[in-house]
């Protein structure tokens, strides 16, 4: 009964693991996972991703609100007045005149482009006065007028009445490549801890064999010591490796779990929140063997090229300037050319009345309303004027600070794309010295497994006949475990390796299948 114990608590662990009920605690769902579908769930569900989504939908409004500038404003307005006035005219007939009237008008206005202003209205109306010299009466009137002020100086020209588009447009852009490049990261980070998890599965079969290997050296220690080879001592020694074994077994589950939970919380919830507790991925994808020539120097142009970080910078380059612009043409005086047109027509019922000489007058504006739009459309009654407004202020000390500021956020502007391409560069120059590093080290490693298997085979087979000790079988069986973890750990350093290239060259979410096109985020 002694000799079986071992083993069947080999057996138990091994149940404990099913994929039924992992880990400790209640009951646990395994869910297969793999690494496209890790990446498609991160790249949907990731909750810090989706904070970042609202800044370019703040970017979005924030350009909005840059364009209304210029949304014509429409305006109506209608009045109506009375007047009764006494006359201190001898010939006021009769000597209290009264009036009533009534004017309606409606307008557009707004800004254009090169940064004028501009109001077009059209007004109607129409009076009626109880004096006799009125020789229309009632009287209507039509009137339509263009009024303009086109800055030439200060404010002239697209430059500096579109700069706040521009800048909007361009922040936008940024914005958004800033958020490929969040994307970018996550997808990375993605890949990486799916290649974490999938060590830690791997992990977990290598203990979980190690700790059966060990329960082995246990049951041939037992037939040593009942042959007389060996002192009953021996066989608490080979319990003790065992139970070391099982302990690295629990932990490296632990750790495998740990890995789980880590990738869950990139993925969002990739089976809602009901199934957060208790939920267990299980990776099936491997990690292959990437034998490719990394070639170092088309890395770092490629990086330079592509990284949405460098373009990123480039656009708040491209930002900045067109701020200093603007604020360099607010040091200039302004200078306004002015210009205003009146076309009217007046029309009504015509009355006789006595001009100065004694002899009857009538109005040759006889007429309706319809009449008096006639005239104003005719163009034969207008008004117009054009003039020139000078304003200079003296010691411009604000606008030549402001300048002097925007000026300032270009070089740094500037410093910070310079510091972008280096770190692209860099990154990419360390990125694949790694992956490079890390194929040779497969190579060693699986080189140094495979010696550790011929070792502990020819150790096992020399101590069952007592050519050597427990002490030395067991110190192999260390060995052979370590090589297996650095085969496993370089194998996954690999594919990290390669997934971190990826990315510093800026194609990671082209190599792992994610269509991200900066104009349609959104």
């Amino acid at each position: 009964m002694t000799r079986l114990a071992p083993l069947a608590a080999a057996l138990a662990l091994l149940f404990s693991y099913a994929p039924a009920v992992a880990g400790n605690g209640p009951s646990q769902t395994v869910r297969a996972i793999t690494l496209s579908e890790a990446v498609k769930l991160s790249v949907t569900g990731n909750l810090e991703t989706a904070i970042s989504r609202l800044n370019i939908s703040t970017a979005d409004k924030e350009l909005i609100f840059a364009e209304a500038e210029f949304d014509p404003t429409a305006g109506a307005s209608v009045s109506a007045g009375k007047s009764r006035t006494p006359s201190s005219s001898a010939l006021a007939s009769p000597p209290i005149v009264e009036s009533d009237s009534m004017r309606g008008e409606i307008s557009v206005s707004g800004k254009v482009p090169t940064g004028a202003d501009y109001k077009a209205s059209i007004a109607t109306s129409s009076s009626i006065s109880n004096s006799d010299f009125q020789s229309l009466n009632p009287a209507y009137g039509a009137s339509a007028q263009l009024d303009m002020t086109q800055p030439l100086l200060k404010n002239a020209g697209t430059n500096a009445a579109l700069w706040k588009i521009r800048a909007g447009g361009i922040k936008r852009e940024a914005v958004a490549l800033s958020f490929k490049a969040a994307i970018s990261d996550l997808v990375t980070n993605t890949v990486q801890t799916y290649w974490d998890l999938a060590f830690n599965k791997e992990n977990v079969k290598a203990q979980e064999e190690a700790y059966e290997r060990a329960v082995d050296i246990v049951r041939r220690t037992e037939a040593q010591v009942k042959a007389g080879a060996l002192p009953q001592i021996e066989i608490t020694a080979a319990k003790a490796s065992a139970a070391s074994w099982e302990e690295k077994a629990i932990a490296a589950r632990n750790a495998y779990e740990n890995a789980s939970d880590t990738l869950l919380k990139l993925l969002g919830s990739p089976g809602g929140a009901l199934e957060w507790r208790g939920l267990i991925l299980d990776p099936v994808d491997t990690p292959q063997e990437d034998r490719a020539q990394i070639d170092v120097e088309m890395a770092v142009q490629t990086a330079i090229a592509n990284r949405p970080e460098v373009a990123a910078a480039k656009k708040e380059v491209e930002r900045n300037r067109t701020e200093f612009a603007y604020y360099d043409n607010q040091k200039l005086p302004e200078l306004g050319l002015n210009a205003s047109v009146v076309l009217s027509g007046t029309r009504g019922d015509a009355r006789q009345t006595v001009g100065f000489n004694g002899e009857p007058v009538t109005s040759p504006l006889g007429g309706n309303a319809a009449d008096a739009a006639v005239d104003m459309a005719s163009f034969n009654y207008y008004d117009y004027a054009v003039g020139l407004k000078f304003t200079y202020p003296w010691g411009s000390r604000g606008a030549e600070a402001r300048a002097a500021l925007a000026g300032f956020a270009v070089q740094t502007a500037e410093t910070r794309l310079k510091i972008a391409e280096r770190d692209a560069a860099l990154e990419a120059r360390e990125a694949g010295r790694s992956l490079t590093n890390s194929l040779k080290r497969i190579e060693a490693a699986r080189a140094a497994r495979k010696l550790g298997e011929e070792r502990l085979d020819g150790e096992l087979k020399k101590f069952d006949v007592g050519a050597t000790t427990l002490f030395a079988t067991l110190e192999y069986q260390k060995d052979l475990a370590a090589q297996r973890a650095a085969e496993l750990s370089a194998l996954a350093e690999a594919r990290k390796a390669s997934a971190r290239l990826s990315r510093a060259m800026g194609v990671a979410l082209e190599k792992n299948g994610v269509e991200l096109d900066v104009k349609d985020i959104r």
